[in-house]
C-alpha cells in the first residue's frame, strides 16, 4: 500500500478527488499549486508571472518541495534536463 502523506486542508485536488484521474495525478496538482505559491507566482529565473511550469531540479530527485521551482516555459525550455525522460535514464 502506498503511504499519502496528510496534505492538511490546502488541498483542495485531493479533497475534491473523485476517481476520475489518478490519486498520483491529484497528489502533483497539489504540490504543484504549493510550489506555485511558494515561489510567489513568479519565475525564480527572470521573474515572468505568465506561462509558469513547476521544473524538477533532479530528474530523478522526485516531487519533494526542494527538488522543485517555478519557472517560465521559457526558461524551463533552457535548462539542461527540460523533456528528459527520468524513465530513461541511467543512475
Amino acid at each position: 500500500s502506498c503511504t499519502i502523506p496528510a496534505l492538511g486542508a490546502e488541498s483542495p485536488h485531493l479533497e475534491t478527488w473523485d476517481g476520475s484521474t489518478s490519486r498520483r495525478k491529484a497528489e502533483w496538482w497539489t504540490i504543484r499549486a504549493r510550489v506555485l505559491q511558494r515561489d510567489g507566482y513568479r519565475c525564480l529565473k527572470c521573474g515572468a508571472m505568465e506561462n509558469l511550469e513547476v521544473h524538477h531540479v533532479k530528474p530523478k530527485g522526485g516531487n519533494r518541495m526542494d527538488n522543485l521551482e517555478t519557472l517560465c516555459n521559457y526558461c524551463h525550455v533552457l535548462t539542461p534536463s527540460y523533456g528528459r525522460n527520468r524513465k530513461r535514464q541511467s543512475g
